[in-house]
């Protein structure tokens, strides 16, 4: 593809179920050689939204004078936040949020309404020419619960909707819908608490961690076997898992905490999406790690970094142009339309003259 024609931009994502935890700075990654475009945030179990305000606060005073909030989205505890370096505000559009609960059913059947202890909150807007959506999810708990989680997503997928997809619905009157956000937006990133757990036993899972058996670890992880098998995610990607499982975990202390035996877990995760043709315009170029001495929580934020092609927009136009290319970037096509139809009405205008001109002139020398 011409260099001309896309920009890179540096995310970083991170997500932390955060509990009672105090702010912690050192899990940001400001203070490297690395110049972030973006910072995805998802937090959940903020407390009141107080507490949220206060927490997105205090990251925003901690991120460089350089960041502004791009877009932010609450559902109960549960909370998704961009900042983005204010550069690249003036290329963003079409900035969208919207929420699906999955949570405590209140007589469903017939209401249809579920609380928002779970479920998921989402942003979309258009960067450039490619429009992309930001995830954030609490899914159901408990080990056993996995045809609940796997449901969830179904759920979520299916309903979670912004108007840049409604704007495709299909169907009759009747029973429209909006395809789903990953038919709709190129590139989908999914962050959460998914609550999917390692099928060992306790001890054993923290003899495989102290020894960094990693890939033992993760033969026993019930969302790659989803994955794998379609159930849930399906096409979706992460990273390698080779940190230790984000939950659960001592609040206080560097220790797994033993809850009735279960497995510690990789429940916090960083997933994406992409369409066919542009699966390769994402690069992770900061693996995916917990950050194990954040305490507070009896979960561990976990974070990751990543490298997007974006596609500039474009209006190819005919014959040569300077360094022989057939590109005019940041054309206004609405611009374009209303000039045409006016230099069109002008010739037009033009052309009705010159007849009625000539006409004139043929009759007067009929006349003489």
């Amino acid at each position: 593809m011409d260099s001309i024609t896309v920009r890179n931009l540096i995310l970083y994502h991170l997500f932390f179920n955060v509990i009672d935890s105090i702010f912690f700075c050192n899990f940001f990654d400001v203070s490297g050689d690395t110049q972030y475009d973006a910072y995805v945030l998802a937090f959940q179990e903020c407390g009141n939204k107080n507490n949220r305000d206060a927490w997105i606060k205090t990251i925003g005073n901690e991120l460089d004078l350089g960041y502004t909030i791009l877009g932010r989205v609450d559902m109960w505890e549960m909370v998704l936040v961009i900042f983005i370096h204010s550069e690249h505000v003036r290329f963003i559009s079409v900035v969208e949020t919207c929420s699906e609960a999955t949570g405590i059913s209140i007589a469903k059947k017939l209401t249809g309404k579920q609380l928002g202890n779970k479920g998921a909150v989402a942003i979309g807007f258009r960067w450039h020419d490619t429009p992309l959506c930001f995830i954030g999810s609490h899914l159901a708990a408990r080990p056993e619960r996995v045809l609940k989680r796997n449901s969830n997503y179904q759920q979520i997928i299916e309903k979670l909707s912004l108007k840049m997809g409604q704007d495709l619905c299909v169907g009759g009157k009747s029973g429209k819908r909006a395809p789903q956000l990953t038919h709709v937006f190129e590139h989908v990133f999914w962050l959460g608490d998914l609550n999917y757990r390692l099928d060992h036993m306790f001890s054993h899972a923290v003899n495989l961690v102290a020894n960094g058996d990693w890939s033992k670890l993760v033969l026993a992880d019930q969302l790659k076997r989803e994955m794998k098998s379609g159930r849930a995610f399906a096409e979706f990607h992460e990273g390698s898992l080779n940190t230790c499982p984000s939950y659960r975990w001592n609040r206080t202390e560097h220790q797994f905490s033993d809850k009735r035996g279960q497995s510690p877990s990789y429940t916090d995760r960083i997933l994406w999406r992409s369409m066919p043709g542009v699966q390769h315009d994402i690069k992770t170029i900061v693996d995916f790690q917990t950050h194990v001495d954040i305490f507070g929580s009896d979960h561990r934020p976990v974070s990751s970094g990543f490298q997007l092609l974006l596609r500039l927009p474009y209006v190819p136009l005919p014959g040569p142009v300077s360094n022989h290319r057939y590109l005019l970037q940041y054309f206004s096509l609405p611009l374009f339309s209303t000039l045409f139809f006016v230099t069109l009405f002008v010739l037009l205008f033009l052309i009705r003259y010159l007849i009625y001109f000539l006409y004139q002139v043929v009759g007067q020398d009929h006349v003489s």
